[in-house]
């Protein structure tokens, strides 16, 4: 099962119910910002609207 989870990360698909690692401080960036970590591989990002993990550092955010 670990390798079927490693495979789907590689490709983008990662765990729902990510684990919030950060809040930012800023009143008008909560919620938009948070900084989440995919259960599986370990990745910190942004999920977007449709519930996506990403990294912003591949997109220049």
């Amino acid at each position: 099962m670990n390798l079927i989870k490693k495979i789907l990360c590689k490709i983008g698909w990662h765990s729902f119910g990510y684990n919030l690692v950060e809040v930012p401080n800023e009143p008008l960036h909560s919620g938009i910002c948070n900084k989440y970590q995919c259960k599986w591989c370990g990745m910190i990002g942004l999920v977007d609207s449709q519930g996506n993990l990403f990294d912003p550092k591949k997109y220049d955010f």
